[in-house]
């Protein structure tokens, strides 16, 4: 397995003194990856991995990608975004719940509420439904429910 906290450490690190746009840090990632092992984490083939959902949620929400993935809550927001983008990340790759928590630094159970209440603010509309329309917007998905 990619070691995916690594390569974001060094492509943070590497662009620490400018200004990073998302869009250039996932076009950053997805050259990493090609280079390092020959494909691409935004997608494999036409299914989005969970690096790119994170990418596209982080895009989409204006939040950093570093502060979807943080260890600790953060505001509301931020915790909304990550709801939305785990949600997303289950719904778009099919991924288990531990590989889902491992990019977002959360145990299972805790993906697995995150999805939940996602599920549940998305369906009620607002904010939530807004965020994960264009996460599937920008990873090219049409928006639907899990079932």
């Amino acid at each position: 397995m990619i070691d995916l906290d690594h390569i974001l450490d060094s492509a943070f690190a590497a662009h620490m003194t400018e200004p990073t746009e998302y869009a250039d840090i996932s076009e950053m990632l997805t050259d990493v990856f090609r280079a390092r092992r020959g494909s691409c984490p935004i997608a494999d083939g036409n299914k989005p991995t969970i690096a790119g959902v994170l990418v596209a949620a982080s895009e989409a929400s204006g939040i950093g990608l570093d502060k979807i993935r943080q260890e600790s809550r953060g505001r509301t927001h931020i915790v909304m975004a990550r709801h939305v983008a785990t949600y997303a990340a289950k719904v778009l790759t099919g991924a288990s719940l531990e590989d889902i928590a491992d990019m977002t630094h959360r145990d299972r159970t805790t993906a697995g509420f995150a999805c939940r209440k996602a599920k549940k603010d998305i369906a009620a509309g607002g904010a939530a439904a807004d965020l994960y329309r264009e996460i599937l917007r920008r990873v090219g998905h049409t928006p639907q429910l899990a079932h």
